[in-house]
């Protein structure tokens, strides 16, 4: 089975198989909370702070649990982060261990991180449980 569609035998239509779209759940069809218990969190909002001879490097990473405290791989997280001279909207996807980086280079100066949409808004944001904003000055 792949996609919306299964393979159907028909002796009679055709003589082999075809496509038929339906027929009972399939992958893409199973609900995507299985996976995890809603709504999610990003638990921290950690800066790393990189000094070097032409400016600064500033991390910021993001920890994405469920409700039940587990880690989220594979999630997509849409963040903002302003520095002194420009902004930058950006996404990525959370590792292993439900973490993802986003990095800005500038002078010294504050640089700012607001979380804005986890999972496309999918499997739910507990924004009063989460860290989304985290500033640095450098």
């Amino acid at each position: 089975m792949f996609g919306r569609f299964r393979t159907s035998s028909s002796s009679r239509a055709h003589g082999g198989t075809a496509l038929v779209e339906g027929g009972g759940p399939v992958p893409d069809d199973l609900p995507r909370d299985a996976f995890f218990a809603r709504p999610l969190q990003v638990s921290e909002l950690v800066t790393k702070v990189e000094e070097h001879e032409d400016g600064v490097r500033v991390s910021f990473v993001a920890t994405v649990k469920d409700a039940e405290g587990k880690r989220c791989p594979d999630i997509a997280v849409h963040a903002r982060v302003r520095g002194p001279h420009r902004a930058a909207t950006g996404m990525g996807h959370t590792s292993m261990m439900g973490k993802v980086t986003f990095r800005m280079s500038g002078p010294a100066g504050e640089y700012t991180c607001v979380v804005e949409d986890v999972a496309g808004g999918a499997l739910g944001l507990d924004e009063d449980a989460s860290t989304l904003r985290a500033t640095v000055t450098a």
